[in-house]
């Protein structure tokens, strides 16, 4: 495992990223700033003890340097807890081929680089799964502990206290005779969770204020792309098939695995080690699919599972360690050094490289470099529509800490504006009348940048003809 942790360290230095690279990493960053989910964000479910973290890290340069080194320990943690996690489930074979399988997966590397709420989550999720399993063998001090473990991953990523209870509840139901340690356990929680709801509510505006904020962001969401939630039926569909497509990138190091080693899979016979799993992956796969699918990170906390599981299908194998530690090296080089790839539709934000960091890297400087040369009252930046194709990443999204002091607005809302001034327009998705209009000043990675006097603003206005994007 030491030689593991110093791979994943010398990538994460190698490749980490030197801005913010979104919304949500930006959201996070004011969170150390304004503390208040309601109102100045990060969003709910608020993340309390990912903020706190990076408070207690400050002193390595806040809010970059903090989180940074959040997403590094997680990911340490990650493979520390999968290998642990399929040792204890399967034996040490299926715990090393768990471990070079989380080590082969692009969006490990990725998300170990980058400010974002994932990566604490995947390093929780198996062990909550561990002592889950041994509270279900019997073992005492593991009930005891597993209800706090939940409670304190709650307080990186709250809904991980919906989604990982089933397994809890199977770990519990299996060891009952290990009830009163069990009980013990759940108080111990509660009183972890309410050391940090209490002060996140009331930092929030109070609880009623939280909860409000964040059913109607639920609401929302679940309107838009779920069925049971009154979405349209394209939607929904859109919606598990990016789910589905998600986990399948999670196994394609597996399948090289499997193939390179001619794995011959074994079932292994142990019934509360598969419940656990299952009880682990499913409520997350029912929330992505039926519910909502977010961003590529979601499906992070499934990735220990997934490669425990694959791990112990390749118990019999000799050859399926050494096969699965080439492929970790491979694919660490190949995040490191290839160009981000270019795929269909959305499917490249599942496969980046350490060139999509860089990329956004770019991105943020450049619109940094712009944003004094378009000052209001006499210029407005237009942020225009990302492909989001390799990433989310729009100048909107980042001008409260890329451009201060300057008027940004989104291409949809410009109908709805009258902006008699210059224009800047930044962004993927550049509209016709932009392009026939306005001057070009040139690209940076996937923004291309046009410049507008007031007269052609005008006429990019008029030619929208009240339609919008």
């Amino acid at each position: 495992m030491a030689s593991v942790a110093i791979g994943i360290t010398l990538v994460h230095v190698l490749t980490r990223a030197e801005t913010l690279t979104d919304q949500d990493s930006i959201n996070l960053a004011n969170g150390l700033e304004r503390y208040n989910v309601v109102e100045y964000r990060p969003h709910p479910p608020g993340y309390p003890l990912l903020v706190a973290g990076a408070h207690l890290l400050g002193w390595l340069g806040e809010p970059l340097g903090a989180y940074l080194t959040l997403a590094l320990l997680g990911s340490l943690g990650t493979a520390a807890a999968t290998f642990l996690l399929g040792r204890e489930l399967f034996g040490s074979r299926a715990g090393v081929v768990a471990v070079a399988l989380v080590c082969a997966s692009p969006l490990f590397w990725y998300y170990a680089g980058i400010v974002s709420v994932y990566p604490p989550e995947a390093f929780l999720a198996p062990v909550v799964a561990l002592l889950a399993y041994r509270t279900g063998r019997g073992n005492g001090p593991s009930a005891l502990m597993l209800f706090p473990t939940l409670a304190v991953g709650g307080g990186f990523r709250p809904t991980m206290l919906m989604l990982m209870l089933p397994a809890c509840l199977v770990g519990l139901y299996a060891g009952r005779a290990k009830i009163g340690w069990a009980v013990a356990g759940m108080t111990l929680g509660a009183v972890i969770v309410a050391a940090w709801t209490v002060p996140m509510a009331a930092k929030s505006g109070g609880l009623a204020a939280y909860r409000g904020a964040s059913r109607q962001l639920w609401e929302s969401t679940a309107r838009e792309h779920s069925l049971l939630f009154g979405s349209s039926f394209d939607a929904a569909a859109s919606t598990a098939l990016i789910t589905a497509f998600a986990v399948a990138s999670l196994l394609v190091p597996a399948v090289l695995v499997l193939l390179a080693a001619r794995v011959v899979p074994a079932i292994p016979r142990d019934r509360l080690a598969w419940a656990i799993l299952l009880a682990w992956v499913m409520p997350y796969l029912a929330i992505f699919g039926l519910v909502h699918f977010g961003k590529p990170g979601y499906v992070l906390v499934l990735l220990p599972a997934l490669t425990v599981t694959a791990g112990g299908l390749m118990i019999r194998s000799a050859a399926a360690p050494r096969a699965a530690a080439a492929i970790a090296v491979a694919s660490a080089l190949a995040y490191v050094l290839l160009p981000n790839p270019d795929l269909p539709g959305r499917t490249s934000v599942f496969f980046p490289t350490a060139d999509a960091v860089a990329a956004q890297d770019a991105e943020s400087r450049e619109l940094r470099r712009l944003a004094p040369t378009c000052l209001p009252p006499e210029c407005t930046i237009v942020s225009l529509e990302s492909s989001r194709r390799h990433w989310f990443h729009d100048a909107f999204s980042l001008s409260e800490r890329y451009a201060p002091g300057s008027r940004v607005v989104k291409w949809d809302d410009l109908q709805a504006l009258d902006l008699d001034t210059e224009a800047l327009w930044i962004g993927s998705v550049i509209p016709e009348a932009v392009a026939r209009h306005a001057r070009r000043l040139g690209q940076t990675e996937t923004w291309v940048t046009y410049r507008s006097d007031r007269a052609a603003t005008g006429r990019i206005e008029a030619a929208m003809g009240g339609q919008g994007g």
